[in-house]
């Protein structure tokens, strides 16, 4: 992350002219004396976010444009702009500066790494985005603040806007309704992590039958009136992660779509009664066309009918901490389409070996992190040949590492080894990964073999995570002067 925080710092003054500017204390600098008054810039691994906070309220808003374009390919730096809150000091005031905005959607095809860099935008406008082909507003989320002319802007363009995204905050009722009452054609709506006590049943009265996304996740809906999801027929993706909804899933169960697509209520579902769903677990076989579906943590006792009942367009399955142990194992071969499976903490035993020789050749995703696999069946492994991202966190896999090595994918571009054993044998397979950028070998304990083997690392390494306190400082240094691409995690 230091690293990171380098490049976005490098990059601002590289683009940014020598000139006097206000910073937090009001008092006019220069970037030369900013570098002598903050010596940390000239020492990147030391670099601060004060730093980058005084930098970046220098910038005027094309200069922070020019910045964000720099970055645009890069999500974790986007979400470090997130959190740097660039712009409350940086309105968008200009068609041009819009119309930029706009262009970098071409760029960005994904909604979420979207809100990362739009949260916190001042001025409210209508935008185009490219990436699903609807209009969509961005809100900043105090509403408070909303002028009389802004809202009347809101209330002549909202019947034709089909997204809405409200940054997280406290929204009153007065406000969002003033929103949504005319919004006719919303077809998607974000409000992830909203607070907005009391509001819940007029939201999803006055929310349009049509809807097709509905993302609350991480908000404070507790269930309320949960029977009105009913109300959407058309409805394909609803995200309730980290919402506790408690006994009220059941209710969900039965009150949502056939057509529903994604389903996404885990996370905090540890704390949910665990009867009612052995008693409506059968309410998946109305969803014909579900593609994910997300029980992390949920208590499920009754697998065997969970597993039986969901449809064969299953794409991505997250299990994690959901007890799950192998109860008809078997019905993993009908998800011929199964990209992404999460079993974290899960305990299979002697299932395993049956699971990976079943699973589809199409995976993509597979997280066994902390699971009790010991490498049954390693040769299976081989054959996915999409496979992108392998966690094999705390699995005993000391005596098959070696052969993993060698049979791993060249697609392969996360592979954490956290634990496993791997004392550091055949470094020479690495260079088959053209594709690898992360490489988790936290605790593993290679002590001497730390410079061949990270010598032995294709240059598309990006990411080296060790854990390691007996990791010499010596090593480091010499790491960041030979392959400055390559950040250590140490």
């Amino acid at each position: 992350m230091k690293k990171r925080l380098a490049k976005v710092v490098l990059l601002l003054l590289s683009i940014t002219p020598l000139s006097p500017y206000t910073a937090r204390d009001n008092s006019p600098r220069e970037y030369e004396e900013c570098a002598e008054s903050y010596p940390i810039i000239r020492k990147i691994f030391d670099i601060e976010f004060s730093i980058m906070n005084i930098v970046l309220e220098s910038l005027d808003t094309d200069k922070l444009l020019d910045v964000i374009e720099s970055f645009l390919k890069d999500k974790d730096i986007l979400i470090l702009l997130k959190h740097m809150n660039i712009w409350e000091f940086h309105p968008l005031n200009t068609i041009k500066q819009i119309n930029r905005l706009i262009a970098f959607q071409k760029i960005i095809r994904n909604q979420e790494e979207m809100e990362n860099f739009t949260f916190g935008i001042k001025h409210i406008e209508l935008k185009k985005l490219d990436s699903i082909s609807s209009q969509a507003f961005f809100l900043n989320g105090d509403m408070k603040k909303i002028t009389p002319d802004q809202m009347d802007f809101i209330r002549t363009t909202i019947p034709s806007v089909e997204v809405l995204i409200l940054s997280w905050g406290i929204v009153t009722p007065e406000y969002i309704i003033k929103v949504l009452q005319d919004a006719k054609n919303l077809r998607k709506l974000s409000l992830k992590y909203f607070r907005t006590e009391g509001l819940w049943e007029e939201l999803l009265l006055m929310l349009p039958p049509s809807m097709e996304c509905i993302n609350i996740k991480g908000s404070n809906y507790q269930g309320q009136c949960i029977e009105l999801f009913n109300r959407f027929q058309c409805l394909k993706i609803l995200n309730l992660n980290d919402c506790n909804i408690g006994d009220n899933c059941s209710r969900l169960l039965e009150s949502l779509s056939s057509s529903i697509q994604e389903l996404y209520i885990g996370k905090k579902s540890y704390m949910w009664n665990t009867e009612f769903w052995v008693q409506n677990l059968e309410e998946f076989q109305r969803f014909h066309h579900l593609k994910c579906l997300d029980l992390s943590r949920c208590r499920i006792d009754n697998f065997p009918i969970l597993l039986v009942t969901l449809p064969q367009s299953m794409e991505k399955l997250i299990l994690n901490e959901a007890n799950y142990q192998g109860q008809n194992v078997e019905e993993f071969k009908r998800f011929k389409n199964l990209q992404r499976l999460e079993l974290e903490f899960c305990k299979l035993q002697e299932k395993w070996p049956i699971l990976l020789c079943l699973l589809s050749d199409t995976i993509v995703n597979l997280n066994l992190f902390f699971t009790d696999y010991a490498g049954q069946n390693i040769e299976e492994f081989g054959r996915f040949h999409s496979l992108e991202e392998l966690y094999l966190g705390d699995c005993d896999l000391r005596d098959v590492c070696s052969d993993l090595l060698k049979i791993l994918p060249e697609t392969i571009q996360d592979l954490d080894l956290y634990a496993t054993g791997y004392q550091g044998e055949n470094l020479a397979e690495f260079q088959r990964l053209v594709n690898l950028k992360y490489l988790g070998l936290g605790d593993c304990q290679l002590w001497d073999k730390w410079p061949a083997l990270i010598l032995s690392l294709p240059e598309n390494v990006e990411h080296l995570k060790i854990l390691d306190s007996d990791f010499p400082d010596t090593l480091a240094y010499r790491v960041n002067e030979e392959r400055p691409g390559l950040e250590l995690d140490y």
